[in-house]
């Protein structure tokens, strides 16, 4: 993951948002983007963010919201994201179609609310 995306920190997220560090603490606690624990620290999968536009991208606070209602942790979240599955017509991963939003979340809902 953090070869191909990037597991940034606070100052680099807060960068390419323009965002203060408060500001980012704020995003975190409301479900907004994706924090992970690594270490002592708090990290970001980059995948979540189109840096062209300095933004967030739209489909993490739902798919956020469908992990939490769930009991998923973002660290759950993350993994499910870049693991292959056969949601897909191609049988890969969730962070390959973060720009079909409906595809994606269909998905989360579907392996997030299986009772086993």
């Amino acid at each position: 993951m953090e070869a191909e995306f990037g597991l940034l920190t606070d100052s680099e997220v807060a960068k390419i948002l323009g965002v203060t560090s408060t500001n980012l603490i704020r995003l975190r606690n409301s479900g907004r983007i994706i924090a992970v624990k690594r270490g002592p620290s708090v990290r970001y999968p980059g995948f979540q963010f189109d840096r062209a536009s300095r933004a967030i991208l739209p489909v993490i606070r739902p798919l956020v919201a469908v992990a939490r209602d769930n009991g998923w942790s973002n660290e759950s979240l993350t993994l499910w994201m870049l693991g292959p599955t056969t949601s897909f017509e191609e049988e890969d991963r969730p962070a390959d179609h973060l720009h079909e939003p409906e595809l994606l979340l269909a998905a989360a809902h579907s392996h997030m609310e299986a009772l086993w």
